[in-house]
């Protein structure tokens, strides 16, 4: 019986893994559903399930969040489409009850977030409103910036007039803004104007801003550090971290980006600040060392990204009007105790039959699947059935494994007949991989002079592929052996047509350059073995 070739299985190198690279890692494949336009803003509610706006075109939709069961989350929870123009930074209120968002009518509406009735507009812009924010620390606030330049702070209690407004502030138009968590009277405000400035809402009077920070680019994006003492701002490729008790003094520069920087925001945990970019990719920058230590790379230019209370999810939005969902695998002990609680819960409510999804359905081929309560051919779980929904689980389940023919391949055929020179022609140059190569001439080579036998009778075309193939892998330690048996070989065999050919000879110089730096490298490492020899012998003395 012919026995198929076995493949050399090397052993992997380790490859070097931070933290960083693992704790994102175990985000699972992302989840992706397509939107009528591009992403514009992604924002997750802090209250559970957590629930986040994705805001495209003159709609907000909003999806259920992390805490939600997966296989629903590409379904649309509530869609808010009342907008009469492209809709802007749908945000929802820090207690899940209301959701506002700008246009490009210059007006700001107000929802409520559960049966989707209007319940304020507030006009004060005059251009379209880009920047909508909650505040942290005063529900009823809300901060607005447009493309007119003007800063507002309404009080939706009061929605004739803002609480406080600065007109045309900005000479340009304001993309970026964000509220102060510990101290609700403090917003900062970022403008293609090149400038980052500083409110306060307590001191309206005065007309211009607190604070004043010029930047090198328009700033698209901006958010505080951990503290509020540091701001982070994005001015085109580049990352500036602002030292507001400095006066605003540039402590660091960030470029870990080859196009604009169109995202910022700091992780739940305060050590982490991820950057999106019109380059495809979202970093991961550690505020230890302020490195980007993970990146994850997307099939189209990022223009928002957001992350769920705790990490647990990853929403990023793109040019191409695909949003990419990515949930953080669950613990082990965090499933044990939803199974407790859905065991506990009284049946018929949410918690129960959201935990009767997740039960596996029996197996078609196993006796438990035959001996389940109802009539044959319905679906039931394993619970219902009295035994696992496993294969193999109960001692009566009898599996017949059924013998399949194998299938040879080109070369095992040839191999099988004896065909050695159209086995090797086989593998060479029709894009077989490497470690098919390897093992078939290491086949060839344990037949005696059956690899002679393949070598001969070649000219200079069918040599080609061969020598080409030696050159490239005579000094990856997998190959040199086989590889520099066949090299000898072939030096024996055709020594006047490598002379002839130009292409050969060209092929034969470098595979001596090849060579030599190889024999080079090894001396030194020779050397160096020797030097850390008496290195360990002295010190043994």
């Amino acid at each position: 019986e012919f026995r198929k070739i076995e493949f050399k299985k090397n052993p992997k190198t380790p490859g070097v893994r931070s933290n960083e690279g693992s704790y994102w890692k175990k985000l699972k494949s992302p989840q992706l559903h397509k939107e009528f336009a591009a992403v514009s803003h992604i924002h997750f509610s802090e209250a559970a399930p957590h629930d986040y706006a994705v805001t495209a075109a003159a709609r907000v939709h909003v999806y259920p969040g992390a805490a939600g069961a997966s296989a629903l989350s590409l379904q649309t929870k509530r869609a808010f489409n009342r907008f009469k123009d492209t809709a802007y930074s749908g945000v929802i209120r820090h207690d899940g009850r209301l959701l506002a968002a700008g246009d490009a009518t210059s007006l700001v509406t107000v929802y409520d977030a559960a049966s989707k009735s209007v319940l304020r507009k507030l006009q004060g812009h005059t251009a379209p409103v880009r920047v909508v924010r909650w505040s942290p620390v005063t529900r009823p606030q809300l901060l607005t910036g447009g493309d007119d330049g003007r800063v507002c702070v309404w009080d939706i209690t009061r929605p004739d007039t803002p609480l406080v407004a600065w007109d045309a502030v900005h000479t340009d138009h304001v993309r970026s803004a964000q509220m102060a968590s510990l101290n609700g009277s403090l917003f900062v405000t970022g403008s293609f104007d090149r400038t980052v400035r500083l409110w306060d809402v307590r001191a309206p009077d005065t007309g211009r801003a607190a604070q004043v920070l010029a930047c090198p680019g328009p700033v698209d994006a901006l958010c505080y550090l951990p503290g509020e003492m540091t701001l982070a701002v994005a001015c085109d490729t580049e990352i500036r971290l602002l030292d507001l008790v400095a006066g605003g003094r540039c402590t660091q520069k960030l470029q870990p980006h080859t196009k604009t920087v169109t995202q910022l925001l700091v992780d739940r945990e305060g050590t982490r600040l991820l950057s999106g970019s019109l380059d495809h990719q979202l970093k991961i920058t550690t505020l230890q060392d302020f490195r980007p230590h993970h990146t994850i790379r997307y099939p189209a230019a990022i223009l928002a990204v957001a992350l769920a209370p705790d990490n647990a999810a990853l929403a990023v939005g793109m040019t191409s009007g695909v949003v990419s969902i990515r949930r953080r695998q669950e613990a082990t002990q965090d499933r044990v105790a939803r199974e407790a609680a859905a065991s506990l819960a009284p049946p018929g409510s949410l918690l129960a039959l959201t935990e009767h999804k997740r039960e596996r359905y029996l197996w078609g081929n196993t006796r438990a699947y035959f001996d389940r309560d109802g009539r044959a051919g319905t679906r039931a779980t394993a619970s219902t059935a009295g035994g696992a929904g496993v294969p193999g689980d109960r001692d009566t389940d009898v599996l017949v494994d059924t013998q399949h023919a194998r299938r040879l391949k080109t070369y095992e055929r040839h191999l099988k007949k004896f065909e050695y020179r159209a086995a090797l022609d086989s593998v060479l140059g029709t894009g077989q991989r490497s470690a098919v190569v390897l093992a078939l001439l290491e086949e060839l080579a344990r037949r005696g002079d059956a690899l002679q036998v393949a070598l001969s009778g070649r000219d200079d075309v069918a040599l080609e592929p061969i020598v080409r193939f030696i050159g490239r892998w005579l000094a990856d330690p997998r190959f040199t052996a086989i590889a520099t048996q066949t090299a000898q070989l072939v030096v024996s065999m055709y020594d006047s047509v490598l002379a002839r050919s130009p292409l050969l000879r060209a092929l034969a110089v470098k595979l001596h350059t090849r060579v030599q730096a190889e024999l080079l490298l090894s001396s030194q490492a020779l050397e160096l073995a020797g030097l850390v020899a008496m290195l360990q012998s002295g010190a043994l003395l």
